[in-house]
């Protein structure tokens, strides 16, 4: 699978340096001793420049620039809890395992479980193979993307979702091209 990925990053060093060096890594963040949401990784938002303007906004102080790149996300390292309900499952199942072993589920992040996956497929390949992840970032204030299905019901969809794409190593095979397509005044 191709998409557009949206990059917000903080314009300080200037265009040349962000064409050289991004995407930047998100970690580990010491201020609020928190992980990423889908982990350590190269973060992008979805073909969502929207997004990607809001995070520059709201993080970098309106001193930012958004990379817009090509991904490709191959099968065998690429898991979508978007739009695949075989890796949906997949990860749920793995979850319940984990949950079934001892660990409590309630008590992990999606972000710190991803973390403790990773750390396992170095001594047991294959069990989390992925270098590649996508899901939705909901928050209550999606409320203006709602559709319901069916007048005076509750069900409905969003017509649009924050899409968030972690990709865990930078390399060519998943990063295919790169431009900045925003720099903030």
């Amino acid at each position: 699978m191709e998409t557009t990925g949206h990059h917000t990053c903080s314009k300080r060093n200037g265009r040349s340096y962000i064409l050289d060096h991004a995407p930047f890594f998100a970690g580990f963040n010491e201020k609020t001793h928190r992980l990423q949401f889908l982990g350590a990784g190269y973060y992008f938002w979805d073909d969502n420049i929207e997004m990607a303007t809001k995070w520059g906004e709201d993080h970098y102080n309106n001193e930012y620039c958004i990379l817009e790149c090509k991904l490709n996300m191959p099968g065998g390292i690429f898991l979508d809890l978007v739009g695949n309900r075989s890796h949906m499952r997949y990860f749920r199942n793995v979850a319940v395992k984990y949950a079934e072993s001892g660990y409590a589920r309630e008590k992990w992040s999606l972000g710190s479980f991803i973390e403790h996956l990773k750390m396992l497929e170095k001594d047991r390949p294959g069990i989390f193979p992925f270098k590649v992840i996508r899901a939705v970032d909901l928050l209550p204030r999606d409320e203006h993307s709602k559709w319901y299905f069916v007048s005076g019901k509750r069900n409905y969809t969003l017509l649009d979702p924050r899409i968030v794409i972690c990709i865990t190593e930078k390399n060519a095979l998943i990063l295919q091209s790169k431009k900045i397509v925003y720099e903030s005044l």
